[in-house]
């Protein structure tokens, strides 16, 4: 969630969600319950890439938290090999966007979904698939 301002020594042009590149802007990361509402928030300066955000969320949730249990939702712009790994880690179910032809993430398709056919077709070039581990 960017947000604009002056006098922020944080504040820095990053990638423009609401399309003003001339404007500085710092990122706000929220942690919600189950039915949204918030529980904490982390503030990073405003070049910060979203998949640069979530080893310190992680980390966050373990030390300050002792979270055990929780969902991590995300969107593409967090999925990395090294943050999937994170989650894995952590044990913590997450439910992410893929970019379907990412050399990455093309590799976990064939190796996880062996029959493609698992995938179904929300609208064009939107599908979806589930997998449960438990």
């Amino acid at each position: 969630m960017p947000v604009t301002g002056l006098h922020c020594p944080i504040a820095a042009h990053g990638y423009s969600r609401t399309h003003r590149p001339d404007l500085e802007q710092v990122e706000l990361g929220l942690l919600v319950t189950p039915d949204g509402l918030p529980v904490t928030h982390e503030v990073f300066p405003g070049n910060t890439a979203d998949k640069q955000t979530v080893p310190q969320i992680l980390e966050r949730l373990k030390q300050e938290f002792s979270v055990e249990q929780c969902v991590f939702v995300g969107d593409r712009g967090m999925v990395t090999q090294k943050n999937i790994e994170l989650l894995k880690e952590a044990g913590f179910p997450y439910i992410v966007g893929y970019h379907k032809r990412g050399r990455v993430v093309s590799q976990q398709i064939r190796e996880q979904h062996q029959d493609l056919r698992q995938f179904s077709s929300i609208q064009d070039n939107l599908w979806y698939s589930s997998r449960r581990r438990f």
